[in-house]
């Protein structure tokens, strides 16, 4: 075991070594247990994810060895990627502990929703006849991530195939780790070899496992992130007053908005606020891609697998 980060969560001021295993070669935290609701409605209480997996639904459903028939998606969030596999033709079910995104779900149509973990939905279900299981971006998110892996295997009929993709450990990184990489909202990071490794161990035959995905985008992000992070330090300074530096713009501004008159006031709409950082962003995107576009072809040339995302195709061994 050896130790390859730190980081401490600014959440709950508490402290986290990422540490490698010798025999398995995944990266894990330590502490190893996951943070609890409270506190990812504290990390990001109103966002969603599903947006950012958009690529990995798209190569879910143009690949051809992947069986049509009952799919099982665990951790379905609002149904979006459910939506386009019923579309598709499969028969959909979901789960999902979030109650809000249930709802968003059951709201579109889709009505095999379990509210709840999995191990209760297996309890209701009793029956290993589903064709697929997805698994997008949840398993680093998981303390027991082996004991998860077995029920999606207990739920799969002979032959079936469980589908997972994971951030790549081993993508390029310009200037640090994001936070929402960081333990204790990620408790594991994978590369292709390990994530082989552990769905082989726990039953399953890998099929194909890809990442080569590297779109320009990942670099522009940590540029635009760098830069935001800088200037909203450079904001805070200027309107907060010796309010604590790790306050949000929510709680610089309240509910009455800033308490030094209106120069900033077109601040304190949040939505304002996240129109004005998308735009931002795509500037730098424009202002940056035909540089980092290059930087791309560099990484592609010199890694194996440099992609953002890992992505794995399973089937369950007889």
């Amino acid at each position: 075991m050896v130790e390859v980060d730190k980081y401490t969560d600014p959440i709950a001021s508490k402290e986290y070594s990422v540490v490698s295993c010798g025999a398995c070669t995944v990266q894990y935290a330590v502490p190893f247990e996951n943070p609890g609701a409270d506190w990812y409605a504290k990390f990001s209480p109103n966002d969603s994810y599903e947006g950012c997996c958009l690529p990995r639904f798209s190569k879910f459903l143009g690949n051809k060895g992947i069986p049509s028939g009952k799919l099982l998606d665990v951790g379905c969030g609002t149904g979006i990627f459910l939506e386009k596999a019923k579309a598709h033709g499969y028969d959909v079910y979901g789960v999902d502990i979030n109650i809000p995104a249930v709802g968003a779900a059951r709201a579109r149509g889709l009505d095999k929703i379990y509210l709840g973990e999995l191990s209760g939905f297996i309890g209701e279900k009793r029956s290993s006849d589903l064709d697929v299981v997805t698994l997008f971006d949840y398993l680093e998110h998981l303390s027991n991530p082996a004991e998860t892996v077995r029920m999606a295997k207990e739920l799969l009929r002979p032959g079936g195939c469980l589908v997972v993709t994971v951030p790549n450990a081993e993508r390029p990184i310009i200037f640090k780790r994001d936070d929402f990489d960081q333990p204790p909202h990620h408790l594991t990071r994978w590369t292709v070899h390990s994530l082989k490794g552990f769905l082989e161990r726990n039953g399953f035959d890998v099929v194909s496992i890809d990442a080569s995905y590297l779109p320009v985008w990942e670099f522009t992000r940590h540029i635009s992130n760098f830069i935001i992070d800088r200037l909203l330090t450079v904001f805070k300074m200027v309107l907060m007053r010796g309010q604590p530096k790790s306050a949000t713009f929510t709680q610089m501004y309240g509910s009455k908005g800033p308490e030094q008159g209106g120069r900033f006031n077109l601040l304190k709409n949040r939505s304002t606020r996240a129109l004005l950082v998308k735009a931002f962003r795509l500037a730098i995107h424009y202002l940056t891609a035909p540089i980092f576009g290059i930087l791309r072809i560099y990484y592609k040339v010199v890694r194996d697998n440099p992609g953002v995302h890992i992505f794995a195709v399973a089937r369950k061994a007889r």
